[in-house]
Order: structure tokens, then C-alpha cells, then sequence
């Protein structure tokens, strides 16, 4: 198994419908989901305008998240289909 031991973040749009994605990252790699650990699911960002699908993900390993947040403002609405997720972390 492979072993990562600096910290790390893959973030972005996954298009990860049936969660096999987020499955391998965090049961076979150990990397932690930022919003579903703190919030317990994931953050709903597709489509701005009406958020339904969880489709972004923001993943850590060897850092601390301490908050996620779905940036919802009208200008985030305007800049892109998906809305953007803000997470804070603790080195």
C-alpha cells in the first residue's frame, strides 16, 4: 500500500457519482475527504444556480481540516457551473 507522508491535497471535480473514487483515496490510501469528515457527507455543488450533485472533493493527508464550506455568493454562481469549496486546514 502506498504511503504518502508530506502533506497533501487533491482537490477538484471528481465526477465521482457511485463514490468509487472517493472510496479508493480514503480506504485504500488513508486520505481524509475534508467536508464529509467534518460535516458527515458530501458537499453539494453541481449545478451552481440549484446545488443537488456532489460531484467536487477536496482530499488531505497528513493535514487537519478544521472547516469546509460551500461557497455560495451569486459571483460564485456566475464564474463557474460547480461551485467552489473553501476549506481551512491545520499544518
Amino acid at each position: 500500500q502506498p504511503s504518502i507522508t508530506i502533506p497533501t491535497v487533491i482537490a477538484g471535480d471528481f465526477n465521482d457519482w457511485n463514490q468509487q473514487a472517493s472510496s479508493f483515496l480514503t480506504r485504500e490510501l488513508s486520505f481524509i475527504e475534508c467536508h464529509h469528515n467534518i460535516h458527515g457527507h458530501y458537499a453539494k455543488t453541481f449545478p451552481a444556480p440549484l446545488p443537488f450533485f456532489k460531484l467536487d472533493r477536496v482530499y488531505t493527508q497528513n493535514l487537519n481540516p478544521t472547516s469546509s464550506e460551500v461557497l455560495q455568493s451569486k459571483i460564485w454562481k456566475k464564474l463557474s457551473d460547480h461551485l467552489p469549496i473553501s476549506i481551512k486546514i491545520q499544518i
